[in-house]
């Protein structure tokens, strides 16, 4: 009798237990849902078409903040399969900054296309960056990759776009040290297209 008693309440403790368990996730599916909603809050205004919804969490890796990136700003981005597998590589500890990198190129993608389809210059990049985005001092921009750096790793730095190979000069930097703590984007603009090619999200390449 003794034994079956001590059964019983180890089966409802563990029933209990199970609950607890619930509670807990719901409360933090509920949390993530907080801070996705905090972290997108008026960012995307401009991106979203009718019927899209916003991401409902931030991102918590570099390829989440990629998968976010490719739905939400797809009129302006495309991302190559190695963007995909460098961002699913990528330690980098500060996910949600990739994302806003990520807008901020979009951003240009749009004025570019704005410029493209009135017909006016496209206003270089680093000069679009200096004026727009004074608040991010945690990304810079590098238009060009040396020659001998192109001649030893440019296979890493070449993506094939309809049949092309591409090479990849341009890049975003975020931070310096390991991997856990920087991060590239590499990308192109493609004549005759208005969409930016973003080909790779991730560790820095080899020079």
């Amino acid at each position: 009798r003794l034994r079956a008693e001590i059964a019983a309440r180890d089966e409802a403790l563990a029933a209990k237990d199970g609950v607890v368990a619930e509670r807990e996730k719901e409360i933090e599916r509920q949390r993530r849902e907080l801070e996705g909603l905090r972290f997108h809050k008026g960012d995307l205004d401009g991106f979203l078409a009718p019927g899209d919804e916003r991401p409902a969490v931030a991102p918590r890796s570099v390829r989440e903040a990629v998968e976010q990136a490719q739905i939400v700003f797809r009129r302006f981005l495309s991302f190559n399969k190695t963007a995909l597998s460098s961002a699913a590589e990528s330690p980098y500890r500060e996910p949600e900054k990739a994302f806003r990198a990520l807008r901020l190129l979009a951003r240009f993608g749009e004025a570019r296309r704005e410029a493209l389809r009135a017909k006016r210059p496209v206003l270089p990049m680093s000069e679009w960056l200096s004026r727009y985005t004074r608040g991010a001092a945690w990304v810079s921009y590098a238009a060009n990759e040396s020659e001998s750096t192109m001649n030893e790793c440019g296979a890493e730095r070449t993506i094939v776009v309809d049949g092309r190979k591409i090479p990849l000069h341009r890049h975003l930097k975020l931070g310096v040290g390991n991997a856990n703590e920087h991060l590239r984007i590499y990308f192109e603009m493609l004549d005759g297209d208005e969409q930016i090619v973003v080909g790779h999200v991730g560790r820095h390449l080899g020079t």
